[in-house]
């Protein structure tokens, strides 16, 4: 027996002398905190400088995102460069690269202001959005940084650079979820999802939100998983400052987020709290974010020494970081899968994607832009994209998730003004998706100066130079008389109504990722009726000129603008030819120079082009240039007016595009303009404009009010305006004081709220 005990208690001692001679080992925990959570880089950079060991590492949301990234062998250096750069502050924003912007995919520029989409089938109606950013430039970023690292760990999150757990929040079983394998971004992707913020991801069945929602704070994940020796937490959220009554999404952190607890689930732990004063959503202040979370940690140096008695050299880590990173697999493809959509969708978008082309994309640089232009249609609600190593093919399958779109929008907007130019906007949608994607649209706007109705009918063709053909009808009209007085003064200009019917066929071609190039054949009547004077009483008939035409229009445009109407970024060109045949018919009124009615043929050419290009920001304020150009060779109608009704014109501000300006208007001119914006605050801007338009010749009135052309460049005139604008979430808020040059009134104000966009006219 006592021989018995002997050996018990030398298998007890050398049990205990194998646990204590156990490598120390330390597990680092990250908060959430948005924003905030970027102090977590400076923690990570601070250990690093004074070599404590990192052996494993969990996190929630912004601290899922920084220690998956880091676990994936990406060097805190990086880290810092990264969340401090543009790239990032776009992607946290919803921007998508310039590079993979697809403005074919994109409709013509409207008043709409609300969006409401509605399922045809259930007519379901979905107001409010479910999340406010696209979260798809970031998914791609998220993906192409860590899918290469969990490849090589062979989807197990134990065999990465540092073993990593994150966690994400299942609101149906309200239950935290704690992801150990798998595709790393989709699991980072969810524990950052914060509500209505960024969409949530769908994930084995699950709707997977924020991992803050349950478990802010994974100590208990950390020690649960690893059960390391000692844990050091980085926390920047147990102090959240009240919510702001003007901040829903402080509103929606303080309801939501479960913080968690500092009390540590193991003998040996410290906290280091983070007191930013970085918001949420406040990403502009991840440099002062790192800078806190480095100091912190400095400051508490000498109590993690007493915690943790390894080292880890700077060239034992970055020698194992490198030998880590040196034979991660490049990202060559070797399938390419589009899910989540039936077999006609799957077909179009397998051509969108060349997926059959003899050469198919083989890299991920080549699938990027094909990847966006799938996103910018219209058709498609959301698309996620993955990359999984196929040993057996020796590539990578890059596959696209995607989720339909509601088939039946209806959008409302327009603009309220200060001036009798209120319109209405409101347009229905109906899409089909299919091999062969069809789209059918009508628009209404409905005012005293402006009504409009549009019918438009598109088809979209794939292929590997896709094309688009739609079928157009419009009605429009414009009252220039009614448009003209303000709340407290009344003018009585010349009387002008205009009137357009037309038709017609377009085709569309891509030109690059960011450009479209557009043929129209359309066949149309302009009846305008006009006074040749001011001074008209009510016994007055006015002249009346119908124009039936046929014509022919060749276009090209490229826009990066970050907005369709007040942007401050991104340039434009626009180039247009036109070639017009038709016949003029005027009527004379009491006022004009006719006595009997005029019938004859008209046909010219028109080339105008427009350049627009935000080329500097320093600082809150953006600068920019804008240059314009028309040259026809129409000659004059019948009299005067008409042949200004029919003259290309100049209407580079909002407000101008309201107003009928006889000095703006000829057949041949230059413009230039420069502008310069003081960004106030991130959604309000004060503007300064001014244009200079130079016309080769004016149509001045000559003798018996013919019309006459001026001498050359006999005249310029300017156009000054001053802009505070509030982008507001459904559209700009604008009160603006402008300067017409060489008119008897030159000063106008103007306040208006929405957006002053129309139909384009058929001979634009």
């Amino acid at each position: 027996m006592q021989r018995i005990l002997s050996v018990l208690i030398l298998l007890m001692s050398f049990n205990s002398f194998q646990v204590f001679s156990q490598e120390e080992t330390v597990g680092l925990v990250l908060s959430g905190g948005g924003a905030s959570g970027l102090a977590h880089i400076g923690v990570i950079k601070a250990l690093e400088e004074y070599n404590i060991p990192i052996d494993y590492i969990t996190g929630t949301s912004m601290g899922a995102v920084i220690g998956g990234l880091y676990a994936s062998g990406i060097s805190t250096e990086q880290l810092e460069t990264y969340f401090t750069s543009k790239d990032f502050m776009d992607a946290v924003n919803g921007k998508i690269d310039e590079r993979y912007s697809y403005y074919f995919k994109r409709s013509d520029m409207d008043a709409s202001m609300i969006s409401l989409k509605i399922d045809p089938d259930t007519f379901l109606l979905r107001t409010i959005p479910a999340y406010v950013v696209s979260p798809i430039q970031m998914d791609m970023e998220m993906m192409e940084s860590v899918s290469d690292a969990i490849a090589k760990a062979n989807y197990d999150f134990d065999q990465l650079f540092i073993p990593f757990r994150c966690v994400a929040s299942d609101i149906v079983n309200k239950c935290e979820v704690i992801f150990k394998s798998g595709e790393l971004h989709k699991a980072l992707r969810a524990s950052s999802s914060f509500p209505f913020y960024f969409k949530p991801i769908w994930f084995n069945g699950q709707v997977l939100f924020d991992g803050g929602l349950y478990n802010n704070y994974p100590l208990d994940v950390m020690y649960e998983e690893f059960n390391p020796h000692v844990i050091i937490g980085s926390s920047v959220s147990l102090k959240t400052p009240p919510p702001s009554v003007d901040d829903l999404f402080s509103q929606i952190e303080n309801m939501i987020v479960n913080r968690g607890s500092e009390e540590m689930p193991c003998e040996y732990g410290i906290t280091i709290k983070q007191d930013t004063d970085v918001g949420t959503l406040e990403f502009k202040k991840g440099d002062e974010a790192i800078r806190i979370g480095y100091e912190t940690t400095v400051a508490m140096i000498d109590s993690i020494y007493g915690l943790v008695d390894r080292r880890v050299s700077k060239e034992n880590r970055e020698s194992a970081r490198e030998a880590w990173v040196s034979d991660l697999k490049p990202y060559e493809l070797s399938t390419i899968k589009v899910t989540g959509v039936g077999q006609a969708a799957s077909r179009y978008f397998s051509k969108v994607l060349r997926i059959n082309d003899k050469n198919p994309p083989k890299t991920l640089e080549e699938i990027k832009p094909l990847y966006f232009r799938v996103l910018e249609d219209d058709k498609i609600n959301y698309a996620f994209p993955s990359l999984v190593y196929d040993k057996e093919k020796g590539g990578y399958t890059f596959e696209i998730d995607i989720q339909k779109e509601k088939r039946l929008f209806i959008d409302f907007g327009g603009n309220f003004s200060s001036r009798p130019v209120n319109t209405g906007f409101v347009a229905v949608r109906y899409n089909i998706l299919g091999a062969t994607p069809k789209s059918i649209m009508v628009n209404s706007y409905f005012g005293k100066f402006y009504n409009s109705i549009l019918f438009e009918g598109r088809f979209d063709v794939p292929s590997r130079n896709p094309y688009f053909f739609s079928l157009l009808g419009m009605r429009q009209q414009w009252d220039y008389f009614r448009s003209f007085a303000t709340f407290f003064q009344e003018s009585k200009p010349s009387f002008i109504l205009q009137q357009e019917t037309a038709g017609g066929l377009l085709i569309g071609r891509p030109a690059g990722n960011r450009g479209i190039l557009v043929l129209d054949l359309k066949y149309g009547e302009n009846d305008d009726e006009y006074y040749q004077t001011d001074d008209f009483l009510a016994a007055d008939t006015a002249d009346a000129t119908v124009f039936t035409f046929a014509t022919v229009g060749l276009s090209f445009e490229r826009s990066t603008l970050n907005r369709k109407l007040y942007p401050s970024s991104g340039t434009f060109l626009g180039v247009r030819g036109r070639y017009v045949n038709g016949e003029e018919k005027t009527t004379p009124g009491s006022t004009g120079i006719l006595t009997e009615e005029f019938i004859g043929a008209r046909e010219w050419m028109t080339l105008r082009a427009r350049y627009e290009n935000y080329f500097m920001s320093p600082g809150r304020f953006d600068l920019g240039f804008e240059l314009e150009g028309a040259y026809s060779t129409q000659e004059f109608f019948s009299n005067r007016k008409a042949s200004l009704l029919a003259a290309p014109y100049f209407q580079p501000i909002p407000e101008s595009r309201t107003l009928f300006q006889d000095e703006f208007r000829a057949q041949k001119f230059l413009s230039a303009g420069f502008k310069v914006i003081y960004e106030v605050a991130s959604s309000v801007d004060v503007r300064l404009e001014n244009y200079l338009f130079q016309p080769v010749n004016e149509i001045i009135a000559g003798e018996g009010l013919q019309p006459v052309y001026s001498e050359n460049f006999l005249k310029r005139f300017y156009i000054g305006s001053g802009s505070v604008v509030f982008h507001s979430p459904l559209g700009p808020v604008s009160l603006s004081v402008n300067y017409y040059d060489k008119r008897e009134e030159p000063w106008s104000w103007i306040v208006n709220f929405g957006y002053l966009i129309f139909n384009k006219r058929a001979l634009e």
